[in-house]
């Protein structure tokens, strides 16, 4: 499971024809930033959020004909038909409900449908009702001198706004999942659950990379390489979390089903991945 929603403008796929006519050449950063947005999607604790009334809109009028006479371009139209193909298949797309009056001014713009309008709004709705959410916009697709957005405020809550793929590595790091140690739990003197001796921050921050959401609100779990140990995540600050470990009559209590439960890599492991893929490169070049 994911913690955080992305909603992607839909701007950034349903070009305004006259201005992509009069500054094309703008458009091509916004290519550029819109793979890597999709990369940094894909590493990252997120979920784009789409509803496939909308993808099917965005493929209907999305300009491929005309950008694909780029060469520059063409792996920009490719990416977008792959990522819209994906989001229409997946069983988890969300279907937005007729009658939202919630508009805000992101879909207020006269080249995109009342029908892109209404799903895009529901989509947002339900998005920052239901948990932390990012709209994902661009410089490029805004036309208005005093449009740097830098957050979207939504009944008085204010969410991050992308505009450019500069910030896309500050989003990263502001919501990845960083372990932070609580003295209830110290090895030594902790007086709750105590963590192993022999397990290190590394090895923990491992585990809480790959770990997934249990039921009942009980934070996310994940087991270490190092010696098997199945511990228990539980945010305790923004992106923030503790750890403490559980023996095997725990796990019901957690509905936890051991044989599922992914595993976090040790550093060594690691390191030893990324060794042979370095070799692999200098083998492929001829080194």
């Amino acid at each position: 499971m994911t913690n955080y929603l992305v909603i992607l403008d839909p701007s950034l796929l349903i070009w305004d024809q006259e201005d992509y006519d009069a500054r094309s050449h703008v458009y091509w950063r916004l290519a550029e930033d819109f793979i890597l947005l999709l990369d940094t999607l894909d590493e990252s604790p997120f979920e784009v959020i789409l509803s496939a009334t909308l993808a099917e809109e965005i493929i209907a009028v999305f300009p491929a004909d005309q950008l694909t006479t780029s060469s520059d371009l063409r792996d920009f139209v490719s990416t977008v038909y792959i990522f819209l193909a994906k989001a229409i298949e997946e069983s988890g797309v969300y279907s937005a409900v007729a009658g939202f009056s919630f508009m805000p001014d992101v879909c207020n713009k006269n080249h995109l449908s009342g029908l892109v309008a209404k799903e895009t709004s529901g989509i947002l709705e339900h998005a920052f009702k239901s948990s932390d959410g990012y709209f994902a916009s661009h410089s490029t697709v805004w036309t208005y001198p005093d449009a740097a957005l830098s957050c979207l405020e939504i009944s008085n809550r204010k969410y991050p706004v992308l505009i450019d793929g500069s910030s896309y590595a500050e989003l990263r790091a502001s919501v990845s999942r960083i372990y932070q140690a609580h003295d209830k739990h110290d090895p030594i003197y902790g007086y709750g659950s105590r963590l192993p001796t022999d397990l290190s921050e590394a090895d923990i921050q491992q585990a809480l990379n790959v770990a997934i959401e249990i039921g009942g609100g009980n934070g996310l779990c994940a087991k270490c390489q190092k010696d098997g140990t199945v511990l228990i995540f539980r945010r305790h600050h923004k992106n923030f979390y503790h750890a403490y470990p559980i023996e095997s009559s725990e796990y019901s209590k957690y509905g936890i089903n051991h044989s599922l439960l992914p595993i976090g890599e040790t550093q060594d492991a690691l390191a030893g991945k990324e060794g042979k893929q370095q070799k692999k490169q200098v083998l492929q070049k001829g080194g």
